[in-house]
């Protein structure tokens, strides 16, 4: 469990420079044209949210509630890896401590 902790806590670190970094350089509204009609751009956003996607199938199974499911929708679609960071870490602080590592995949049991 401890490096899946520390994996999300490096991709979030690494997704916060780089958000943080080309933020103090373009904003991200400003983009020239020869980029975002580029087709590889095109082919890798199109990459990027297919992958928000399918991590999002794993959170709508794990969460019980329609609200936190559209929380996580939401939060995935507009902030990506930072939020699959962010519910991993959250997912794995809710771990029993005796907890294995097939036991993340798993909807929690209600108590």
């Amino acid at each position: 469990m401890n490096s899946l902790r520390a994996l999300a806590i490096v991709v979030l670190l690494i997704m916060l420079s780089a958000i943080a970094w080309a933020s103090t350089r373009q904003a991200l509204w400003s983009m020239p044209p020869e980029v975002t009609g580029n087709p590889w751009f095109l082919a890798t956003l199109a990459d990027a949210y297919c992958g928000f996607i399918i991590f999002y199938a794993w959170v709508a199974y794990r969460e019980t509630s329609w609200i936190g499911r559209g929380a996580w929708l939401i939060a995935l679609l507009m902030l990506g890896n930072v939020a699959s960071a962010i519910y991993l870490l959250v997912a794995l602080s809710r771990l029993p401590a005796n907890a294995t590592a097939g036991d993340i995949m798993l909807r929690p049991q209600s108590s």
